[in-house]
């Protein structure tokens, strides 16, 4: 690809003066990976959403924005390291990222198409659906937007026992508009640790937003709290063992035009007796727990408003908030 040659240029130096070892260049077999556009295969002012759904599939569907994206890498080369005392480290992949877009009209026939290099992130697609006024805003940190606290409780059970302090087996992601769907660390703002215990979780999202949240295996270190579970091992053994599905669906939240939100509890447990495989198959309402610990936390707090969250089947669909409209 086109700065693979760059990109060992500058590892060599560096390499050769902090640990002695030298980085070479190496062709490998070509690979792409994601969800690529081929403009050609297309005809502006002919081609309709209909048919590019049946022909492509979309990383993204901005629904409001009427526009699809796709993000793919593609690599042919890769950087050997290889430590003078210790041999190669083996072939590091180069890639490069692409991103494409495609608009339609009111009567939803394609009247642009785009493709370019994709950063890590890239606000030009805003820009490109909707005008620079929306890429300004996203640039604009320092403008106080409308927040939504958004409140959601996660339990996991093993052959129907409810472990303690179910957040540490856990990482939680949230993608929305303002991610471009792309995954990120959700943010957790303080709670008091006997709600934190019991699994509760408060964090920000943008009243009008169509917000993803997936869950993934802790990678905490194991704590010893001198207990055994119901199978007699360790319970620090848990935090290792704990296994949730690699590609597990994520669960999708309509953030309303509210301060604060409750968007349901998560239940996490295994299907088969002994097993640590856990997943979680239904959202449950604990509305008015939920009320409790928002009370404590936002006593100014008049309302709670209850937007459950759903399983969301790809691609990500995204909405845009309203103080972006």
């Amino acid at each position: 690809m086109k700065r693979w040659w760059l990109v060992t240029l500058l590892l060599v130096p560096i390499c050769i003066y902090s640990s002695g070892c030298m980085v070479f260049p190496k062709s490998m077999p070509y690979i792409i990976e994601g969800n690529e556009l081929h403009e050609k295969q297309w005809l502006i002012g002919s081609s309709t959403k209909n048919e590019v759904l049946d022909r492509s599939i979309p990383s993204l569907i901005w629904e409001d924005g009427n526009a699809f994206m796709y993000f793919w890498r593609e690599s042919d080369s890769a950087a050997e390291i290889v430590v003078v005392m210790a041999g190669s480290t083996g072939p590091i992949r180069n890639w490069d990222n692409h991103l494409g877009v495609i608009r339609f009209d009111e009567m939803d026939v394609m009247k642009s198409i785009w493709v370019g290099e994709r950063s890590s992130y890239n606000n030009s697609v805003y820009a490109l659906v909707y005008g620079p006024s929306v890429a300004e805003k996203l640039d604009y940190k320092e403008k106080k937007l409308p927040k939504t606290f958004l409140l959601m409780r996660v339990e996991i059970s093993l052959d129907g026992q409810q472990l303690e302090k179910p957040l540490d087996y856990f990482r939680y992601k949230s993608a929305g508009f303002t991610t471009m769907g792309q995954f990120k660390k959700v943010k957790q703002k303080y709670i008091k640790p006997k709600f934190k215990d019991a699994g509760w979780i408060i964090f920000e999202g943008e009243p009008g937003d169509l917000l993803y949240l997936s869950f993934s295996k802790s990678l905490k270190k194991s704590h010893d709290i001198g207990e055994t579970n119901i199978s007699g091992r360790p319970v620090d053994s848990y935090l290792t063992s704990i296994k949730i599905p690699l590609y597990s669906p994520p669960w999708k939240v309509n953030v309303p035009d509210a301060s604060h939100v409750y968007v349901g509890t998560f239940q996490f447990r295994n299907r088969e007796k002994g097993s640590l495989n856990v997943s979680c198959d239904e959202v449950l309402d604990e509305s008015d727990l939920a009320r409790q610990v928002i009370a404590k936390k936002f006593p100014e707090a008049k309302n709670l408003v209850v937007s459950l969250a759903e399983k969301h089947e790809k691609p990500v669909v995204l909405k845009t908030p309203f103080a972006y409209k």
